[in-house]
């Protein structure tokens, strides 16, 4: 399974803030190539903070941001595992942690540890929820991998921010394994979920897409019969989002699926 282990990790850059328009941008750090980027996404600017008020998380990342760029992940780790020692039932610093440990200290071990516990103090918060499922994919379990996966979707229409794209992310993982398994069952749940969020948001759309592409595929070496009436609810999205096929077929290019995409095409032509 193609996992996305880039989960995001939100901080808040003062000198950025400063100038924001707003209070509560998303701000996201990606690491390419040991570089440290900072992305501002407005997208989200009423997402609700989940976060521990008795400390600073906006310091606290900004602190592991400076740390980070100045190729000191090992304080940026020992900070963390400070404020846990001081706070030691918070999700939200343990997931970050084990961010840094997978993502910049190359320590898979210390990662899992850490989202283990995350886990273990907060079975729905969507960060530690998702790592739930790609560790039981990983042991395995496939069964308990869907679970968590169909958990975290089910929460997708109260979820901001990273929080949703945990929620997406685990949406494409089910749609991912109903193509393996040649079952659409799971892909028809992820779809009636995300038809309710903005469908004109692009990375909600993305999944859409994917996921309709998919389940028409599976009906078709199938021989569903129901495969007409999939057909028609794709048409009913596609009418409704603001999105064009040349936008959609960048979506799908992005997502690396553009040939199936266009074979899917050809398919749904056939059946009309």
């Amino acid at each position: 399974m193609n996992k996305k282990f880039l989960v995001v990790l939100c901080v808040l850059i003062n000198a950025i803030y400063m100038n924001a328009k707003a209070e509560n941008f998303d701000y996201k750090v990606i690491s390419e190539e040991k570089e440290i980027k900072i992305i501002v996404d407005e997208k989200y600017e009423t997402a609700p903070k989940r976060n521990n008020n008795q400390y600073d998380s906006e310091e606290l990342l900004n602190e592991a941001v400076k740390y980070i760029a100045n190729e000191q992940v090992d304080k940026a780790c020992d900070m963390f595992e400070r404020m846990i020692d001081k706070y030691p039932n918070d999700a939200w610093l343990m997931c970050k942690l084990a961010y840094i440990y997978e993502g910049y200290a190359n320590d898979k071990d210390m990662a899992k540890k850490y989202y283990d516990r995350a886990y273990e103090i907060d079975p729905d918060y969507p960060e530690a929820l998702y790592q739930h499922g790609l560790k039981c994919y990983s042991d395995g379990e496939k069964s308990g991998a869907i679970n968590s996966f169909q958990k975290l979707v089910d929460q997708i229409e109260r979820l901001y921010g990273e929080e949703l794209q945990y929620a997406l992310d685990a949406a494409e993982e089910i749609v991912e394994l109903g193509l393996t398994d040649l079952k659409y069952d799971g892909i028809d749940s992820v779809l009636e979920k995300l038809e309710n969020c903005n469908i004109n948001d692009r990375d909600v759309v993305k999944r859409i897409v994917y996921a309709y592409d998919v389940e028409i595929y599976i009906k078709y070496i199938k021989r569903d019969v129901s495969i007409k009436e999939t057909e028609k609810r794709y048409d009913n999205f596609l009418k409704r989002t603001s999105l064009n096929e040349n936008e959609i077929q960048t979506l799908m290019m992005e997502m690396g699926h553009l040939s199936f995409h266009k074979t899917i095409k050809c398919v749904v032509s056939e059946i009309k």
